[in-house]
């Protein structure tokens, strides 16, 4: 894990627990992420909770399948081809979920990062709020990292870029489909609120039959990396 910057003098560093511990909440308590599907709109009624204490890629790869567990799509055929299409699109919420992994502040005893659904909105809430007082205005035009070698681990992984343009692709991304920017709110948290579109109420619910191949490549990517 040296080349990766995660140890040194054969000492793990914590991204390195974060990332290859099998459990890292054994060392580092502040580490859980917690997934949650309400009934309604009032965060009151919870028919589908998931608590994940397991490394960093663990969660991200969870908290998508959980996502589109609960997210509404719909399938349109051309030719022999069948495209599945979400209703707020996947790479919009990918660059978010990385986003708060990466920007946790993981000092924050007793917290976890949230995950959540609700019947109008989903939103992605990390403990600590916008980095070095970072004004949300300039979302998007600032590159500023909380920790730097969980953004590197990202980026070698194909989760997120290096330079910082998760916000600025998740604008290009639902401009594209007409969807509304979503509202960031940050005091001790930093709450990131997409809304879920009307149109799609009903429509039929599915998870992507790719998601295991998908992590078994990232698994895989990720040990070819420790033995560079």
């Amino acid at each position: 894990m040296d080349s990766l910057n995660l140890s040194k003098n054969n000492q793990v560093k914590n991204a390195g627990v974060l990332f290859f511990a099998k459990l890292p909440r054994k060392f580092i308590l502040q580490t859980q992420m917690t997934l949650i599907a309400f009934k309604g709109t009032d965060r009151v009624h919870i028919y589908d909770r998931k608590d994940i204490q397991d490394d960093l890629l663990t969660q991200f790869n969870e908290a998508m399948i959980f996502l589109q567990k609960h997210l509404n799509v719909r399938s349109e055929i051309k030719g022999v081809n069948r495209k599945d299409i979400y209703e707020i699109p996947l790479e919009a919420l990918r660059e978010a979920v990385a986003n708060a992994i990466i920007h946790r502040d993981y000092s924050v005893y007793g917290t976890s990062l949230m995950v959540e659904v609700n019947d109008d909105s989903v939103v992605i809430s990390n403990p600590g709020g916008l980095p070095f007082d970072l004004n949300k205005n300039k979302i998007g035009t600032v590159s500023i990292r909380r920790n730097e070698l969980i953004a590197d681990m990202f980026a070698r992984m194909d989760k997120a870029e290096r330079v910082g343009t998760g916000f600025k692709r998740i604008k290009d991304i639902l401009e594209k489909v007409k969807l509304p920017f979503p509202e960031i709110e940050s005091d001790t948290f930093c709450r990131v609120a997409f809304k879920r579109p009307v149109k799609f109420r009903g429509s039929e619910k599915t998870v992507e039959k790719t998601v295991e191949k998908t992590v078994e490549k990232t698994v895989e990517k990720i040990l070819s990396l420790i033995k560079e």
